[in-house]
Order: C-alpha cells, then sequence, then structure tokens
C-alpha cells in the first residue's frame, strides 16, 4: 500500500474537481470541509497547502458565493487577492 502524506487525498480531489465535470449536485461543500481542515502549517512550495487547495477550489467553483467562501478562508493576503474579480 502507498504511504500517503497530509494533504495528499485532498490535494488529488481537488485536482480531479478542477478537471471533471460537475452535475447539479456536486462535491464542493465536503471537498471545502476537507480542505479546510488542513492543518495549516503544512507547506506546497512557497505557500500553504490549504491556501493553495482553497485557491484551485475557489478558481473551479467559478464566480460567486463559492469562490468568495474559498477566498475567505485563505490567509495568505497575495493569494487571496487571485480570487478577487
Amino acid at each position: 500500500m502507498f504511504a500517503t502524506a497530509p494533504g495528499l487525498e485532498e490535494e488529488l480531489l481537488v485536482r480531479a474537481y478542477t478537471h471533471g465535470p460537475r452535475a447539479g449536485d456536486d462535491a464542493f461543500d465536503e471537498l471545502l470541509a476537507r480542505v479546510d481542515a488542513i492543518d495549516k502549517s503544512l507547506r506546497q512550495g512557497d505557500a500553504r497547502l490549504r491556501d493553495a487547495l482553497l485557491l484551485d477550489l475557489g478558481m473551479a467553483a467559478g464566480q460567486g458565493p463559492r469562490r468568495q467562501l474559498c477566498r475567505k478562508k485563505i490567509g495568505n493576503a497575495s493569494i487571496k487577492r487571485e480570487l478577487d474579480g
């Protein structure tokens, strides 16, 4: 069995969500809760893993309240600005 790094499963799920088709009742809320629960100290390159995944999820959600919800949960101001507009 493969060893899993913390946050790896959520990262794979976000990647699948960003590239997959969405039905009317998609997994956004469940995925957002899982990403929100990731330890804020985990890093992905120069950014926190949690913030990077929230950015990807918010971009995939498109304009509207879901994107704004992701934006509110991001701690890094420069990443947060990516979801403006």
